[in-house]
């Protein structure tokens, strides 16, 4: 596990809803703003959101208003896949993890930070590029 990370207590069913993204909504100039004062560790909890033109571009910051999700590392073999859902009266989507297996009881919860199979991106927002440190032997960088 890299740094902080989440490590389940049950097992988990394949096709399980496991929990949505939250954070604040935020533009990509105030994303720019804050990463320039964030500490230059590499650690961010902000997500880029783009989904074709049905959802506009935005940023989800974690950091201070964020759940449980804002801890799932990233893996080049993920056990999660993020998927966007609508909800009615809003106009943007909300990023969910569904299992994309059964997952035992101590494994950690991971997802690929550079993409979904059904959608479009999902993508650390940032200048860099995250670096994978996820030691999967078929590891991909973006």
């Amino acid at each position: 596990m890299d740094r902080w990370g989440v490590v389940t207590e049950e097992d988990i069913p394949k096709d399980s809803f496991v929990c949505c993204y939250v954070g604040e909504i935020i533009s990509q100039r105030e994303m720019l703003r804050r990463e320039d004062l964030q500490d230059h560790d590499g650690v961010t909890y902000m997500l880029n959101l783009i989904k074709g033109d049905k959802w506009t571009h935005m940023v989800v910051d974690g950091g201070n208003l964020g759940n449980i999700g804002r801890f799932f590392n990233h893996s080049c073999n993920p056990n999660l896949e993020p998927q966007l859902a609508s909800i009615p009266c809003y106009d943007r989507g909300i990023l969910c993890f569904f299992s994309k297996r059964e997952i035992q009881k101590g494994e950690e919860l991971v997802w690929s930070y550079w993409g979904g199979q059904k959608y479009n991106r999902y993508a650390k927002a940032g200048h860099g590029s995250v670096v994978c440190r996820c030691g999967s032997p078929n590891r991909k960088s973006p």
